[in-house]
């Protein structure tokens, strides 16, 4: 889980958009419909959350006419050994010619209290702010990462951590 949920900016670093294919399955069917130019871009963000290619499975969501002109996202389920986790990952070339790629990683921690995850593998992340009964916490190394805690009855929690990659 640590590896998971450590520093998100890794990610904010440039990406060059590049048409070579992904060697990622999670952008296969995105990339042959036409999605090229950020498909770079998303494969980092994918590499990211899942360190095996091999163990999550996927749905490539992308527009049917013109798809290198449209936002193309790709929805990843894998099974970690704490919990189960739900990634969306979204890309779209802005009118700059840059790629703007958005994560929203979820993760059902089922034996293990958002206090004791905080202290654990958010121990350098900051309040950020409170939402009803979920702390934000900003990610230390980029002001573009937040992970939300929100208890899930006496000894679990959902963690939903969302970077935005502007400009990749």
């Amino acid at each position: 889980m640590k590896a998971v949920v450590c520093a998100l900016s890794v990610l904010a670093i440039a990406t060059p958009g590049h048409a070579e294919p992904p060697k990622v399955r999670a952008l296969t069917d995105i990339y042959k419909a036409g999605f090229t130019d950020c498909a770079g871009a998303m494969e980092k963000f994918v590499q990211f959350v899942h360190e095996d290619d091999k163990t999550y499975s996927y749905l490539g969501k992308y527009a049917l006419t013109k798809a290198n002109e449209s936002i193309a996202g790709a929805v990843t389920v894998e099974k970690f050994a704490d919990g189960q986790g739900i990634a969306a990952i979204s890309g779209v070339k802005t009118v700059a010619g840059k790629c703007d790629v958005v994560l929203t990683h979820t993760l059902m921690i089922p034996n293990q209290t958002c206090d004791e995850l905080r202290t654990s593998a958010l121990k350098e992340w900051k309040l950020f702010l409170q939402m009803n009964e979920t702390n934000v916490y900003q990610d230390p190394t980029t002001p573009n990462g937040h992970a939300f805690l929100s208890p899930i009855g006496e000894k679990g929690c959902l963690l939903v951590k969302h970077l935005i990659g502007y400009g990749l």
